[in-house]
C-alpha cells in the first residue's frame, strides 16, 4: 500500500510535485515514514557511514517540508533518548541539518 496516499496533500503548493518527490524519497529510503504534523514530514532512521571508522550507523532523522518547493525540506536528527547530538558545521545543537544541497537548492531540485 501507498501510505502517502493516505495523507491529503491537496492543500499544500505544487502538491503533485510534493507527492512524486516524497514518493520518490520513501522508495529510496524505504525505513523513513511520512505523517502530517500539519506539515508533511518523513521521519525515520538513514543509514551513515562515519569516515573516522567506516562504520555504518542507522541515524534517526526528519525531513520538513516547509515551503517546498520553492525552499528545500529541512532536515533534522532526532535522536533517541540514549543519544546526544555532537553539534559541527553541518548540524546544530537543536538537530538541524546543512548541507551543500539545502545551500544550492533551487526551485524543483530533489535532494
Amino acid at each position: 500500500m501507498d501510505i502517502l496516499r493516505t495523507i491529503d496533500l491537496r492543500p499544500f503548493p505544487s502538491s503533485e510535485k510534493l507527492y512524486k518527490d516524497a514518493h520518490d524519497t520513501l522508495q529510496k529510503y524505504p525505513t523513513l515514514r511520512p505523517a502530517l504534523t500539519p506539515l508533511l514530514t518523513l521521519a525515520g532512521t538513514l543509514p551513515v557511514t562515519l569516515e573516522k571508522d567506516q562504520r555504518t550507523y542507522q541515524i534517526p532523522i526528519k525531513l520538513v517540508y516547509n515551503g517546498y518547493p520553492s525552499i528545500p525540506p529541512e532536515v533534522f536528527v532526532t535522536p533517541t533518548a540514549t543519544m546526544e547530538i555532537r553539534t559541527s558545521e553541518n548540524v546544530e545543537g537543536n538537530g538541524k541539518c546543512s548541507c551543500s544541497v539545502s545551500a544550492r537548492w533551487k526551485k524543483g531540485e530533489v535532494l
